[in-house]
């Protein structure tokens, strides 16, 4: 009993010792059971999700595929991305395009899956991790709020009245002066 014992943890330590990378690829989704893409009839909206890769791992190739887009989903970005260690520049990008029949409180489930490639090293075990991101698509009523000012608009009125502001205050100073 002991010596199969022995025999089974030295296959073990062999094995993870013989694995030459980790592949540590992952996808941030801003979406989930609990918090839906909310979206009106006849609505187009681009969704991006991250795909990151551990700071010590290796450069990275993954594969996405749309499993259901459930009638409203397209991937835009492409099917295929490198994915460089410590960066989260890498994003997948969704058109989502409810129809104007929609009605409101349906929710589409969508789902892709992402995969990693396996690495060209021979000899070693390869095992192909992958995700399935699902999330939903809820419909909602168009919302009827009004578009709020630029910000860049309401900057520049601000300096416009601060300037007024200092011209009179100049003027108001200089006249007294010559009253004195």
């Amino acid at each position: 009993m002991g010596n199969n014992n022995i025999k089974l943890i030295t296959f073990a330590i062999v094995t993870l010792l013989s694995i030459s990378s980790v592949l540590a690829l992952g996808v941030s989704s801003p979406y989930w059971k609990n918090n839906p893409l909310e979206i009106s009839p006849g609505e187009t909206k681009e969704v991006s999700f991250t795909l990151t890769n551990s700071p010590t791992a290796e450069t990275a190739t993954a594969f996405v595929n749309l499993v259901d887009g459930a009638g409203v989903a397209e991937i835009i970005s492409g099917k295929e991305y490198t994915v460089t260690p410590g960066t989260t520049s890498t994003k997948v990008i969704l058109k989502m395009s409810v129809p104007e029949t929609a009605i409101v409180g349906t929710t589409y489930e969508v789902k892709f899956s992402v995969k990693g490639a396996p690495s060209d090293e021979e000899g070693t075990v390869q095992l192909i991790m992958g995700y399935n991101v699902d999330f939903p698509v809820k419909v909602v009523e168009q919302s009827q709020e009004q578009p709020e000012e630029s910000t860049g608009t309401s900057w520049i009125f601000w300096v416009i009245i601060i300037a007024i502001i200092i011209l009179i205050a100049y003027f108001f100073f200089k006249s007294n002066k010559k009253k004195k």
